[in-house]
């Protein structure tokens, strides 16, 4: 990076992530910034198998919740409680076409950003 060059504190990139995660029937849609630790908590309050099946990165976390609310409307109908939603041919459909990221790109991203961040010289 060029010494007297900066950039704006407003374009660290700090991605927001829409996550599938699988508990037994159901499926919960999701937003977060860290996907990992939102997995582990699940893990912690959901009795049997939980599953990350992927998750979509978003650009901010204005764009998550907007994708997120309309996940949320797209498969109403399958709604069980809250953010969780039934195993539907639909939704599984949807999952299994999308360019999902898994936890190993989430952490290798999430990081560089992190390195970045705290290599940047930023404006005042």
């Amino acid at each position: 990076m060029h010494p007297h060059r900066t950039t704006p504190r407003s374009l660290i990139i700090e991605p927001q992530f829409v996550y599938f995660i699988q508990a037994s029937d159901r499926i919960k849609i999701g937003r977060t910034k860290d996907p990992l630790t939102r997995l582990l908590r699940l893990r912690q309050d959901t009795t049997g198998l939980v599953r990350f099946l992927g998750a979509i990165t978003c650009s901010d976390s204005e764009e998550a919740r907007k994708l997120e609310a309309l996940l949320h409307h797209r498969f109403a109908t399958l709604r069980v409680a809250g953010e969780w939603f039934k195993v539907g041919s639909e939704l599984s459909e949807f999952i299994s076409t999308q360019p999902l990221v898994h936890l190993d790109e989430i952490e290798a991203m999430t990081q560089w950003c992190k390195v970045w961040a705290t290599t940047a010289t930023f404006e005042k």
